[in-house]
């Protein structure tokens, strides 16, 4: 018969440490190879939001345990997407500073 060649998916929650429209610094406890692209599926509001990105570089972390930060790149994303990822930015962003009296 040969060989049968597949694939497998697997699925992890990784944490985002920011995310603009060009793409997205995720913290990991694997590596992922550079140049690797991915299916991501951003944070929603009761919905995921689905993205195309491509692996640009990776870090390991100093520390007790194994972290990783992944830089990613969005590959074209889509005219929702792109509102999605803007409504995200708009959560993460720090409070503005009140002005000194």
């Amino acid at each position: 018969m040969g060989q049968l060649w597949g694939a497998l998916e697997t699925v992890e929650s990784l944490r985002m440490r920011n995310v603009s429209q060009g793409g997205a610094l995720l913290e990991s406890r694997f590596a992922l190879a550079v140049d690797s692209v991915h299916r991501v599926r951003l944070p929603a509001d009761g919905q995921g939001c689905d993205v195309q990105a491509r692996v640009r570089h990776v870090e390991q972390v100093p520390g007790p345990s194994p972290r990783f930060e992944i830089g990613l790149e969005f590959i074209s994303p889509a005219a929702d997407t792109a509102a999605h990822i803007d409504a995200l930015m708009q959560r993460s962003a720090p409070a503005p500073l009140e002005p000194a009296r």
